[in-house]
């Protein structure tokens, strides 16, 4: 009988009914689904002639390590899309598109009345989505802050995609060549997400508020709201993102940011443009998690935005700080709208600036407690640049002198370098001993006897 129950577990396990190991990883043979708007949901799914119709059936397929989804290009389908599965890190889940044409667009229909909405929410792990977009349409206006054209200003949490929602984080997700506009906030990266990327992708035409409170600043308009450990923002493009609207007292609300960046540690923040925003990279947490170790990198800002605010550094007076240790290496930024600051370094936490190019019509850089800033360029379009130290003085190896841009023109400029520009080869090495050896354009630094200041590399 001892043999008996043997053979029987032997065959079981053979059989794949029973798992080897309990830490053992399934390797799944992938699948390959499509979605068709003009398909049909009694299809298998399996090919291009056999297409899905609708997101709701791809919600249903249960995907498995090593699975693509493919919706097709040209197509519109209803949202939202929830991604619950997850792959492994050798067999990640893709989700993506097919055919030729504009990026596949997930819409989220508000109906005027519903104030939350999100195109794709990411609960699983180790999933790569790329190639698609996701817009909105009849969002819920606000009929006490009005727009220039008199309409109620677009008031909801309009998401494009969310990795992880609370208490539920993602990780290890790629989001790579996708699309967001006409929402209140492209991305959001929840608290406790961590390992994923937001890459290649493009931010614009984002119109709508989340927040309007005329006790508290208005919130919207935002590319990327980033939360969480270990995540990378890199190689995107945002521009014509602003929600604006003004209150029956007078009183303007007003906001546009490429992204922000809260109870977030160890980000990686570079190779960005960004275009015509008001904020641009403010650094905070609240009372109960950290914003350390963040590193701001050969980002592009320009903008003509009056009170338009660079990289904001929380300090510890804040009830947003400290902020600690961050870096911010080889940025090139051009404010010329009154009242704006290129930098604002309130930084009882320590921060790191080197190789900046820092316009501004106002400040070019404010800097109060714990820092290091040198190999620096500050100037203003018109006049004198203000650079303004609470405590510390300017760097010798810093300067206050015009940066010589191929063109400065706030609309349609080049801020490459010209040959004669002060910025070449007047860099510190520290950003490329530590991996920071690719300009904006893609050029290895330096091509010259040291780096260049700023994002852009003389070749």
């Amino acid at each position: 009988m001892l043999r008996l129950y043997f053979i029987i577990i032997v065959v079981l396990i053979a059989g794949g009914r029973i798992p080897a190991s309990a830490g053992a990883q399934r390797v799944n043979t992938p699948s390959i689904y499509y979605v068709d708007c003009e398909g049909d949901d009694r299809n298998d799914g399996l090919s291009p002639q056999t297409p899905w119709r609708s997101v709701n059936r791809a919600h249903r397929a249960g995907f498995l390590p090593g699975d693509t989804l493919l919706f097709k290009r040209r197509c519109l389908f209803a949202g939202p899309l929830t991604a619950s599965w997850s792959g492994t890190f050798d067999q990640p889940i893709t989700i993506g598109s097919y055919g030729n044409g504009a990026k596949p667009r997930i819409v989220l229909n508000a109906h005027g009345t519903i104030k939350s909405a999100i195109g794709v929410t990411v609960t699983g792990s180790h999933l790569t989505i790329q190639d698609l977009a996701v817009t909105l349409t009849n969002p819920y206006r606000e009929p006490t802050c009005t727009q220039a054209d008199g309409s109620g200003v677009p008031l909801g949490w309009y998401v494009g995609f969310s990795l992880g929602t609370p208490g539920d984080p993602a990780d290890h997700i790629v989001l790579r060549s996708i699309e967001a506009y006409h929402l209140a906030l492209g991305v959001h990266l929840a608290d406790g997400s961590s390992h994923n990327k937001v890459v290649n992708s493009h931010f614009h035409d984002l119109t709508a508020l989340w927040r309007l409170d005329a006790a508290k600043e208005a919130l919207g308009a935002l590319g990327i709201n980033l939360h969480g450990d270990d995540n990378e923002v890199g190689y995107n493009l945002f521009e014509r993102n602003s929600a604006q609207c003004t209150m029956s007292d007078g009183n303007v609300q007003h906001y546009s940011a490429p992204f922000e960046i809260f109870n977030a540690n160890r980000s990686l923040i570079h190779h960005n443009r960004a275009f015509d925003h008001r904020k641009h990279a403010e650094f905070g947490h609240d009372a109960t998690h950290t914003s350390d170790d963040n590193v701001l990198a050969y980002n592009l800002f320009v903008s003509p935005r009056p009170d338009a605010v660079g990289p904001n550094i929380h300090g510890a007076a804040n009830l947003f700080g400290p902020v600690n240790r961050t870096k911010i290496y080889n940025n090139t930024i051009l404010f010329t709208g009154s009242g704006s600051q290129a930098l604002v370094c309130d930084c009882s936490g320590d921060a790191t600036i080197l190789n900046n190019i820092l316009v501004a019509d106002w400040k070019a850089g404010f800097y109060k407690g714990v820092f290091t800033e040198s190999n620096t360029i500050y100037w203003r379009v018109v006049g004198a640049p203000l650079v303004q130290f609470v405590n510390g003085s300017l760097s010798p190896t810093s300067r206050k002198i015009d940066p010589q841009f191929v063109n400065p023109a706030v609309s349609g400029g080049n801020y490459r370098l010209q040959s004669t520009s002060p910025a070449v080869d007047t860099g510190m090495l520290e950003p490329m001993l530590s991996g920071w050896n690719r300009d904006l354009d893609g050029i290895a630094t330096p091509q010259g006897e040291a780096v260049d200041i700023g994002a852009y590399e003389l070749k």
